[in-house]
């Protein structure tokens, strides 16, 4: 029998050996007695993973700058102007690559598209790391016992507005959310902006669980779908 140790790339030896600092610890402090930490940040590592791909599959992810997304739509609108004005028999040649660019502006439309829809939209509170909390929320939530349940409020933050840090000694749960979005998924936030986030994250649905038609944007010839043709009576 051969043993082998499965690590998920994205969290590395770095970040695992501040398994027990980040989530352990607060775990610990909350009354939650972990009989096997190895056993447990193996399934924190599935989760994680799983987490960061429904993240991905549900369209969270930083988008370039417009103007830069722009600047690659003109190339890719230049390069089949080329291509049409091929009077060669390369042009023949060129087909498959004329198509693929055709797809990739398309998808880069939708991207600017997207973006300029951001605009409106929390930049501090992205979309996904709101769906995100409300996860760490429930799992937090499972495992510890009422009075150490994350509530989003009673962080007497008036009295002390520069506080930055959560104290794991008094508020363990809110402890646990800020340094998991910050060591894992690189998402730094204040003690007032966790605060806002617990917020958002209850009245969050979740991540979507399938595609809908108002996922999709459709125009004429779109190279990726086909519109649906009513039929004729």
């Amino acid at each position: 029998m051969t043993k082998f140790d499965i690590e998920v790339p994205h969290i590395g030896k770095e970040y695992r050996k501040d398994f027990s600092k980040n989530v352990l610890e607060p775990l610990s402090v909350a009354g939650v007695d972990v009989s096997d930490a190895n056993t447990q940040m193996r399934l924190w590592e599935w989760i994680y993973n799983v987490q960061r791909m429904r993240m991905f599959a549900s369209n969270w992810k930083e988008l370039p700058e417009e103007k830069k997304m722009k600047v690659w739509e003109k190339r890719l609108t230049k390069m089949q102007q080329l291509i049409r004005a091929e009077r060669s028999d390369v042009r023949h040649q060129l087909i498959q690559l004329n198509n693929e660019i055709t797809t990739s502006a398309y998808n880069l439309r939708q991207a600017i598209r997207e973006k300029k829809n951001k605009r409106k939209k929390s930049h501090v509170y992205p979309e996904g790391v709101i769906i995100l909390t409300a996860s760490l929320i429930t799992f937090w939530n499972t495992w510890t016992k009422k009075k150490y349940h994350i509530s989003g409020y009673g962080y007497n933050l008036e009295n002390d507005p520069d506080r930055k840090q959560f104290q794991l000694s008094v508020d363990p749960g809110e402890y646990f959310i800020q340094r998991v979005l910050q060591h894992y998924f690189g998402k730094p936030y204040t003690c007032y902006q966790i605060k806002s986030l617990v917020e958002l994250a209850k009245k969050t649905k979740g991540f979507p669980t399938r595609i809908t038609e108002a996922d999709h944007v459709w125009w004429e010839n779109d190279p990726v779908w086909s519109k649906p043709l009513k039929n004729k009576k």
